[in-house]
């Protein structure tokens, strides 16, 4: 029913390559905010459309969608906490975003990824016991 999914992810995958080199390196911010675009319409259509036959296939695809973009968005918040660090120190940095360093964004950002694959391989698991 849904053979051209396939085809779909590989285009998403393509774009998400071709955003970090269309986009010039001054505006690294911009690529960003285009893959968290990107990344998360297609976490939608992927949860509506539902394109695999095995509950447990789909959980596991929602999960991994889900942490690419929590990738994504600790590394865009990591990139804006440096750019004003640079261009107005750490305390301004900190006092405008509420993050302390860039290594407490990064652990957070590990913390939410670690956990949310856990979540989505228990709940994959649970699935394919249930089916």
């Amino acid at each position: 029913r849904w053979c051209w999914w396939d085809a779909l992810d590989l285009l998403r995958k393509i774009v998400l390559v071709g955003v970090v080199v269309v986009v010039p390196e001054e505006r690294s911010f911009l690529r960003f905010v285009a893959a968290t675009l990107l990344c998360s319409v297609f976490v939608v259509v992927l949860a509506v459309v539902r394109p695999y036959k095995r509950i447990e296939n789909h959980v596991l695809a929602v999960g991994t969608n889900l942490v690419l973009l929590l990738v994504i968005l600790g590394a865009s918040w990591t990139t804006l906490f440096e750019s004003i660090q640079e261009l107005s120190g750490e305390a301004e940095a900190e006092r405008l975003l509420g993050w302390p360093s860039s290594d407490a964004i990064f652990g957070v950002t590990m913390f939410l990824v670690v956990g949310a694959l856990f979540v989505f391989l228990y709940g994959a698991l649970l699935a394919a016991r249930c089916v």
